[in-house]
């Protein structure tokens, strides 16, 4: 618990020995239960507000529970002895492998023209001297307006 207090509240761990014993396991028990479950608080409740009677018949009826599953258990393993009850295969079935899909050819279309495609010229140049740049003036954040 003090290491868990160390690790939690960024304590060093020789420091938590000078604290007062109950100051850390208020912590410890306090988180623990704020990450219990609904149904898990409720049943701590219950156990810790239960009378010796009521916890004597608790214990009687988990008992009695646990002997039937204890015999249940039992009466399985005699059946799977005496060969009435078979237990899981031996061996796995062995995988059927299906043999691999032919490839499928299909047909190419054909284009319906013979024409070759338009040539396209393009011809870049570095020389920007002489060159007008209107381009420069425009607000890249303003509209579009054309010159003209």
């Amino acid at each position: 618990m003090k290491r868990y207090y160390s690790r939690n509240f960024h304590v060093a761990l020789p420091d938590v020995d000078d604290l007062d014993e109950e100051h850390v396991l208020q912590a410890y028990y306090e988180e623990a239960f704020d990450q219990m479950s609904e149904e898990d608080r409720g049943e701590l409740f219950d156990r810790l507000t239960e009378t010796a009677e009521e916890r004597v018949a608790r214990e009687k009826s988990e008992a009695t529970a646990e002997s039937k599953d204890d015999e249940f258990l039992d009466s399985l393993n005699k059946e799977v002895k005496s060969g009435t009850l078979r237990g899981p295969p031996k061996e796995t079935p062995k995988k059927k492998w299906v043999p691999k899909a032919k490839p499928i050819k299909l047909p190419l279309k054909e284009s319906k023209s013979e024409e070759p495609p338009p040539d396209i010229h393009m011809s870049f140049s570095d020389n920007l001297q002489g060159v007008t740049a209107d381009w420069m003036d425009l607000d890249p954040c303003g509209p579009v307006t054309k010159k003209g």
